[in-house]
Parts: structure tokens; sequence; C-alpha cells
């Protein structure tokens, strides 16, 4: 069964400014949702009621989950997330991040110049790779074409027309998270 947790989202949550799948309004501080932690999709609390509690994104094939079920607390502190300018930031809390045009990608880049399934981060220990799916027009990380890299705070990760920023915990900040 997914992780699924509830929140009323604050000023800086990354699904502010995102659009609810079911209802396609647009989310913002203050709004009530539940997340779900497998796919980072948050539905506004109305809406989730819609689906019947029954999350169609979830890596599990879409499992039915009760109120009961519904986890009060937040997932792990993200330890890295990925930000493209003018857009909310991705956290990256699980060990692997799929991304391209797929709807079946974590994250799902809508540029025709991005392959279906582009790129994964891999997280191992504290540190992330970046490694390129055999892309039809490559992964270029700082502007040198890559098929696995070591990221570092700052990467500029490009995709076809899409350009990523890698941004890290301080190590302060991660040793206080789960490896």
């Amino acid at each position: 069964m997914g992780n699924h947790y509830r929140e009323v989202l604050a000023p800086g949550s990354p699904f502010v400014g995102q659009n609810c799948p079911v209802s396609r309004r647009t989310l913002q501080a203050g709004h009530e949702v539940v997340i779900c932690a497998d796919s980072q999709t948050a539905f506004q609390a109305e809406s989730w009621e819609y689906l019947e509690e029954v999350c169609p994104f979830c890596s599990t094939g879409g499992a039915e989950v009760s109120v009961t079920q519904v986890v009060e607390e937040r997932p792990p502190a993200a330890a890295a997330w990925l930000s493209i300018p003018g857009h909310p930031t991705f956290p990256l809390v699980r060990d692997i991040v799929n991304l391209g045009r797929g709807l079946d990608n974590d994250l799902i880049l809508d540029d025709g110049h991005i392959s279906e399934h582009h790129a994964r981060v891999r997280r191992t220990g504290k540190v992330f790779y970046l490694f390129d799916l055999a892309s039809t027009n490559g992964t270029w990380v700082n502007d040198h074409r890559i098929y696995r890299l070591l990221l570092r705070d700052g990467d500029r990760i490009r995709m076809g027309n899409t350009v990523l920023i890698f941004k890290r915990a301080t190590e302060d900040e991660f040793s206080g998270m789960p490896a």
C-alpha cells in the first residue's frame, strides 16, 4: 500500500503552485491536501474524497487507502531536490527517481526533446548519481554530456530544452537524515 499523508500546505511547500490531478485547480498555501509519497503528487482533500481514497499513482498499482490508513506525518526530509526555474522544487525522497516525458516517470517533464524514459537519479548512501537512460538527445551536466555522474550541489542538468538544478542538503542537515 502506498504511503499517504495529510497536511495543510505551508507557503514554502514544493506542492504550492502545482495542479491537483483530479480537480486541475492550482494548489495554494493553506489548502488541505493528501500527498502520495510514492509519486510526490498532492490531491486537494475534496479530490481525494472524490476518488474514494483510491490513489491512481501509487507504485503499488493504486491500492485502496482508507482514512484510518492515512499517515499523519510527513515523510523523511529530502536530502536533495531538483528545481526548474519558475516551477516548484521536486524533493528526492526515494532512492531511485526516474525522469522523462512518459507518464510512468517520477518526475514528468513536458518537453518534446526529452525521451520518454530519459534519465535516472539514484541515491547511494549520502551521494546521488545521475544516469542517462540511452536518451535520444543526451543528458548534459554543466555543459558536458554524461552517461553516469556523481551529482554535486548546484549542478545544472540539461535534458532537451529543460534545465534542472540539483541542490543537496548541507552536511549538517544531511547528518540528521537516515542513510
